[in-house]
């Protein structure tokens, strides 16, 4: 129950439902002024700062919008309760599980081993930040196997597989 002494203060709300991976435009956002003991933590409170950010899973329709609910460093920390995490884009060389994956999923990501038919782990326990139509997966790691999946994807092929 809101008591009458309570102040409101202004949050940003999505007007309609977005789509996850769809950049927020202005017309996807509202300010709606809330209860300051019913906001949530991190909200934001000025539409310019939600505009351009991609959603990292898809929005409802009057839900207050949140920092880790955009792809960003807010959200890799809290995919993986690391302060120095870091997000990283990987095009596996087999997309077929891009698709089916989705935010928060928990990956394990290979490389090609030195042995035909062989594979080497290069990181576990990658999160699922986000992916897109080209089969592009963002992936949140700690800074330094972030920067060691990188570095593989550079030289190899890499393959990820569904692990948690």
């Amino acid at each position: 129950m809101v008591r009458p002494e309570s102040g409101t203060v202004p949050v940003v709300v999505a007007a309609r439902d977005v789509e996850s991976g769809r950049a927020i435009e202005a017309a996807d956002i509202a300010i709606r002024m809330t209860p300051e003991d019913h906001v949530p933590d991190q909200a934001f409170r000025d539409a310019e700062a939600v505009v351009g950010k991609l959603p990292a899973g898809p929005l409802t329709r009057g839900e207050a919008l949140t920092e880790p609910r955009f792809a960003g460093p807010r959200l890799a920390e809290a995919l993986t309760g690391a302060d120095d995490a870091n997000i990283v884009a990987v095009t596996p060389r087999d997309t077929g599980l891009v698709p089916l994956l989705r935010t928060g999923d928990v990956v394990d990501v290979l490389a090609a081993g030195h042995d035909a038919g062989s594979s080497r782990p290069v990181a576990r326990g990658a999160r699922v930040v986000l992916t897109d139509d080209d089969g592009v997966v963002l992936l949140a790691l700690g800074d330094g196997a972030a920067a060691t999946v990188a570095a593989a994807g550079l030289e190899l092929p890499l393959t990820l597989v569904l692990s948690g």
